[in-house]
Order: structure tokens, then sequence, then C-alpha cells
């Protein structure tokens, strides 16, 4: 019975994997495939005719691609560092039983995390009152501070046991010595759940590029792919339409798509084996009652 058990739980388990990766095989395979085949046949896992005309496509200007992969793992490594010290530094002192002004603290905080001031709002105070426009500094600041992180950073600080910090105390130490050696360490898991989250967060944004940059040099990645799609799409419509002139040739639209998601999604799925270990401690942490 037991064995019957585990087999079953196995075949569920693979059936629920296999929902997850087939879709991943389906994007490769369809930007691989030739675009007459996808337009004819529709989706599918088999390649008919290999073709790579839809990665040509994608990389026709590979300078501004290596530029926009650039400025993605520089505005998504720093912006989530900066992102996490921050949050985790606001949740260590509102965890703290001492602190005596954290109600005044938590509660505005937690106001923020159900109501905004929009994107207009934010959009005058960074161009108007702090010239952020097509400046790369506003990479640094956007999306930096997030309630939600601070109240998972707390809930995990308020569950370190307060004889870890008077010890500390005891031998000697002050804040700042009892923050690096004692609590980070223990906070690993969490942090490095969090800075993966942001990381994700950030690789997949494309609003700061919309928003705020003008110059081609500060596009990011996905930004700089939705523009490829857009101005595919176009000429598209003009040849269709008679406007573009007939040597033009046929685009790679659909495949276009998909040779995209890889482009665009390729580093996180290398990127997410190393961070899974942690997922599992770190994000149960939020689900804790104090």
């Amino acid at each position: 019975m037991k064995k019957r058990h585990k087999f079953f739980t196995h075949i569920f388990f693979i059936i629920t994997s296999l929902c997850f990766i087939l879709p991943f095989l389906l994007i490769i395979a369809i930007s691989i495939s030739n675009e007459d085949d996808v337009l004819r046949y529709g989706y599918s896992l088999f390649v008919r005719n290999f073709s790579l005309t839809a990665y040509r496509y994608v990389f026709r200007f590979p300078k501004q691609i290596i530029d926009s992969y650039i400025v993605t793992v520089l505005y998504a490594i720093g912006n989530t560092a900066f992102g996490t010290i921050m949050c985790a530094l606001t949740g260590y002192t509102l965890a703290r039983r001492d602190f005596t002004w954290k109600k005044f603290i938590l509660i505005p905080m937690l106001i923020t995390m159900f109501f905004s001031g929009g994107r207009l709002s934010s959009y005058i105070v960074n161009t108007q009152l702090f010239h952020l426009q097509d400046n790369p500094l506003m990479f640094m600041f956007w999306g930096t501070w997030s309630g939600f992180n601070i109240i998972v950073f707390r809930t995990f600080f308020y569950q370190v046991p307060e004889s870890l910090v008077e010890s500390a105390r005891l031998d000697g130490a002050g804040e700042v010595k009892t923050l690096i050696h004692i609590i980070v360490p223990v906070a690993m898991p969490v942090l490095a759940s969090m800075s993966f989250l942001g990381i994700l967060s950030k690789w997949n944004d494309f609003s700061c590029s919309l928003y705020y940059m003008r110059s081609p040099q500060y596009f990011t990645l996905q930004f700089l792919l939705q523009k490829i799609l857009q101005e595919a799409d176009f000429i598209r419509s003009s040849m269709n339409s008679g406007i573009a002139g007939a040597g033009g040739g046929k685009l790679p639209l659909e495949t276009v798509k998909f040779a995209m998601c890889v482009v665009a999604s390729g580093p996180m799925v290398m990127l997410f084996p190393f961070f899974q270990r942690f997922f599992v401690k770190g994000m149960a942490v939020g689900a804790v009652k104090e």
C-alpha cells in the first residue's frame, strides 16, 4: 500500500512538472521553427524546419542588445541590492521590541500598501523635483521601497530569539556588529529569497525605461524587445496595406515573439536553481504569526 502511494505521488509530481516544463519547451521549439510552418500547422513541440530567422531579426543590432543586457543586469542587481538592504534595515528596526516609535512608522507604511499616490504624482516628483528624467540614477531608486518586503523582514527578525542580541551585547558588540555578525547570517534564507524575487521583478520591468528614459543607451532589455516587436508589427501591417516596398521581405512576426521570450527569460532560468533551496524557509516566513 505504501509503495502504491509513493507511485501515485511520483506520477502526480511528474505530471505537475511537465505542466511547467512543456510550455517553456514549446516556446523554444517555436522560436527555432520556420515562420510558414507555424502559420500553417500552428504551435507544436516538434520542429519541422529548423530556422534561426527570428533570432537574426532580434539581433539585427547586436550592440543595442548587449547594451540593454548590461543596463538590465546593472538595474536588476543594483536596485535589488539597495532595496533589499534598505528594507532589511527597516524591518530589523521595526522588529526590535525596545524601539518605541515603531507603531508610528508601521501604520503609515501599511497604508501605502493599500493606497498609492499614482504614477502621475511620482512622475512629477521624480522629474520636476529630483530631475531624474533620462538619468541612470532613476534605476537605483525606482520601486526600491516595498511595504510588503519590510513586513516580511520584520516578521522574520521578530522570530529571532532576543537572547542572541543580549548575548552579543554582553560580549561588547554594538548595534552594527550585532546586525552583521549575528542577525545577517541567521537571515540568509529570507535575504536570498527576497533578493531573487527582486532581481526577477526588475529583470522583467520595462516601466522605468518607458516613463523616464529617452536615450536608447538606457533602454532595458524588456523595453527594447517590446519596441522591436512593435516595429515588426508596424512593418508587417504596412506591407500588407501596400505602404512598404515590395522588396521588404517577409517578417517572422510569430516566431520573433517566442524568440524574444527566450532571449529575455534565459538568464533567469539559469539563475533560479542557485536560489531554489532558500525558498522553502525564506518565503514561509510571511505566513508565520507573531
